[in-house]
């Protein structure tokens, strides 16, 4: 076989082009379901409920508990929460669709993007599974809501979209 003929068999049995973007976005949304679920299940069983636990002197310490609102336990008590989380999560989705179907999908959009979908399926999980979001992260150092790692996938998923889209307008301005 000639190598034109290798190259255009190769051509023809590629998939698509939205495959390797929608991987992207498939592999991090799994990363963050599977991390926030596995975390939560272990801090369920391993964890005494209103106990402190040191973790990460003086940084962070284990304290299990739980919330009905949104991150942070905002909205805590309000139906309307779940919902919101929901409709965004769903409007993430297809907005990462769409990223993965232009002609030239940024990866790391898609990666803070699936950061951010697989991380709040699994808060959405909890709430529509216990009811409730289960919560066990706290800093010792400073008064703040204790948080899980879905939390923190998210802000790291949207600081990712920012970044990225920030670094991206700069270099449009300079042309």
């Amino acid at each position: 076989m000639t190598n034109a003929r290798v190259q255009e068999k190769r051509k023809e049995s590629s998939l698509p082009s939205f495959i390797k973007p929608a991987s992207i976005l498939a592999g991090s949304s799994l990363f963050a379901f599977a991390a926030d679920q596995s975390s939560k299940y272990l801090a369920l069983t391993h964890l005494e409920s209103h106990s402190r636990t040191l973790f990460l002197p003086p940084l962070l310490n284990l304290f299990l508990t739980t919330n009905t609102g949104a991150a942070f336990s905002m909205g805590t008590g309000s139906p309307l929460v779940l919902i919101l989380a929901s409709t965004a999560t769903l409007f993430l989705i297809f907005w990462a669709i769409q990223i993965c179907r232009s002609a030239k999908p940024d990866r790391l959009h898609l990666l803070g993007l699936g950061l951010t979908i697989g991380a709040g399926l699994g808060n959405i999980c909890d709430r529509l599974c216990r009811g409730q979001v289960t919560d066990f992260l706290e800093f010792a150092f400073i008064k703040f809501p204790i948080f899980n790692i879905a939390d923190v996938l998210i802000d790291l998923g949207i600081a990712i979209i920012i970044w990225r889209s920030l670094s991206k307008s700069e270099k449009h301005e300079r042309r």
